[in-house]
């Protein structure tokens, strides 16, 4: 974890499977996708929506440096019929500095999960108009990875982490008068004691 000594995290089964669907859901693959990340299978969204879900759905995983992430979209655009690129700011910020050289036919095929990395309305619009469909979520890291997503990606959801996994529950709450969310979700992993 990002915030402190290495924990350890069991989950049952039925909580990888409803994972499973929910990725699905929310990212519309099928066994004739392709999901590319650039993230270690260690990191959370790397291994549940990519290793994970492309073993139970059968599509297709592609670890890629992020420096080939463009080039492998070009040369792969006609093969499937959805690219994921699972991405954090760096691979955001390659992303920008590139146009990639699709018809319109292609662009609706991409969808990129900004993995957390929460960005301005006009980053986002920014994408959209140079035909990379970016699309925010949240979620509790390696202990449930995503809990929202915007699916509808339109511009009334456009700045927002959409909606809720089903099962979630969100509330604001104040600890020592300052305000926290407090989100549930059927997926939390329970800690182990390794010690």
């Amino acid at each position: 974890g990002s915030t402190g000594l290495p924990k350890i995290f069991s989950f049952t089964n039925e909580q990888l499977i409803s994972t499973v669907n929910w990725y699905k859901k929310i990212y519309g693959v099928t066994s004739s996708s392709i999901i590319i990340s650039s993230l270690p299978t260690t990191y959370n969204f790397s291994f549940i929506s990519g290793v994970f879900q492309s073993h139970t759905i059968n599509c297709t995983y592609q670890y890629l440096t992020p420096d080939k992430i463009v080039q492998y979209i070009n040369k792969c655009k006609n093969t499937y019929d959805k690219i994921i690129v699972l991405a954090n700011p760096l691979i955001l910020e390659i992303l920008s500095e590139f146009t990639l050289d699709i018809g319109e036919e292609v662009k609706n095929k991409i969808l990129i999960d900004s993995g957390g990395a929460p960005l301005s309305t006009t980053a986002i619009k920014w994408f959209r108009e140079n035909g990379l469909n970016l699309r925010e979520g949240y979620g509790l890291t390696e202990t449930a990875s995503l809990t929202h997503f915007d699916i509808e990606g339109s511009n009334n959801s456009i700045g927002s982490v959409g909606i809720e996994m089903p099962g979630v529950f969100t509330k604001l709450i104040n600890i020592d008068n300052k305000p926290l969310i407090n989100i549930d979700s059927p997926n939390v992993g329970a800690q182990l004691d390794y010690n």
